[in-house]
């Protein structure tokens, strides 16, 4: 059963973290709020807001790698 509502709920979970006004409220925004800050002290927008978009893709970039990763191992083929 695993190897079968893996990929439907792990897409689910990528977009709750990309769509979700609770994940945007949560993540989006407190990353957001960090960086303004940092800018307003270091007078550097470009490099902070790199930064942050790093952060934000490094996060989907990982979890949809582990589900690959989780699929591979449970797929039918391989056993």
């Amino acid at each position: 059963a695993l190897r079968i509502c893996l990929p439907p709920i792990v897409n689910n979970g990528v977009s709750l973290l990309k769509d979700s006004s609770l994940a945007y409220a949560i993540g989006v925004v407190e990353l957001s709020n960090a960086a303004s800050r940092i800018q307003s002290a270091t007078f550097e927008p470009v490099p902070v807001l790199i930064t942050s978009a790093i952060i934000y893709l490094t996060l989907t970039t990982g979890l949809t790698q582990v589900t690959n990763a989780l699929e591979r191992y449970l797929s039918v083929e391989r056993r």
